[in-house]
């Protein structure tokens, strides 16, 4: 006759589950799933790769398309790209503009030849030879 000890099988029933790890495995499988369909109708939906492609990847920018900065030819401008800005001095006018082209903000500035010098997402105007 043999004999069995249930101390044996409680042991076994009161393992502990890490909810962490499961947790974040859960979610790595669903960011795994989430990106293979994505994947799937980016190569099979041609209107769907058109829109990634366009709104997302930024890739049908053309002439006709494009942001355009207009600035006056006759006077001297003075054009300095930074970070995701344009800069243009013109007429004692600072214009900074974004990546999409609308203007942030113009300030007032007294400088005739400028310098620009910038740093990251700092830019510095200042007047040549003073």
């Amino acid at each position: 006759m043999k004999y069995y000890v249930l101390d044996d099988y409680r042991k076994k029933e009161n393992k502990k589950i890490n909810k962490k790890k499961v947790i974040q495995f859960i979610a790595l499988l669903c960011l795994l799933v989430a990106i293979i369909v994505l994947f799937s109708f980016y190569v099979a939906n041609d209107q769907f790769r058109a829109w990634i492609d366009i709104y997302i990847f930024r890739k049908e920018i053309t002439e006709n398309t494009g942001v355009i900065i207009e600035a006056d030819t006759e006077a001297n401008n003075y054009i300095y790209a930074y970070d995701k800005y344009v800069v243009v001095l013109s007429n004692n006018i600072l214009q900074i503009y974004n990546s999409n082209g609308t203007k942030e903000f113009e300030i007032e500035v007294n400088i005739t030849s400028p310098i620009f010098a910038s740093s990251g997402k700092y830019i510095c105007v200042a007047e040549k030879g003073r």
